[in-house]
């Protein structure tokens, strides 16, 4: 598995687990969560940027705006929906890249605090477009999620995270 760090920083790259692609991530600080999914596609230069801002993150093209000669400049940009704390811990647990569907499951646990409430973020899971993701007909974010006590247990929360399904349409392509 390779552990993400929820800290208002562009993570350094993370390999996703059996293959030779990169997942990056950004948190913001913020006073809601998000109720739903949202994605765009950004030039890598500007979802990596360390100055940029949440409305940057946010405001990209859809896949269909972005030409197919510049795909590799490009990455899918996923403002995660769900409650998360500076203090969760985020894993890659597995990834595969496919003809029909590149997949990523990740695993939540969110941990139980005493020294009062961890500050909510926005999640950001940035995903650069290589030619093999690009030519999949879609991008699959799973999330398994558990809380664990104070005290170390552990218990399974079930459909806590909706999965993201990003489907890649154009008839360029």
């Amino acid at each position: 598995m390779t552990p993400l760090k929820l800290v208002e920083i562009i993570e350094g790259p993370r390999p996703l687990p059996g293959t030779p692609q990169l997942l990056h991530l950004r948190t913001f600080r913020t006073k809601r969560s998000v109720r739903e999914h949202r994605f765009t596609f950004l030039p890598i230069a500007e979802a990596l940027n360390s100055t940029a801002t949440r409305e940057t993150l946010s405001s990209g093209n859809s896949f269909e705006d972005v030409s197919g000669g510049n795909l590799g400049s490009y990455a899918l940009v996923v403002n995660v929906a769900g409650e998360f704390y500076t203090i969760d811990e985020m894993m890659v647990k597995q990834a595969s890249v496919g003809t029909t569907e590149t997949a990523v499951w990740l695993v939540l646990t969110r941990v139980e605090s005493l020294d009062g409430m961890p500050a909510l973020v926005d999640v950001f899971l940035i995903l650069p477009l290589t030619p093999e993701i690009a030519r999949s007909d879609r991008v699959r974010l799973t999330f398994s999620v558990s809380q664990r006590s104070f005290e170390g247990e552990v218990t399974a929360l079930a459909n806590e995270i909706p999965d993201c399904v990003v489907e890649f349409k154009s008839s360029a392509r």
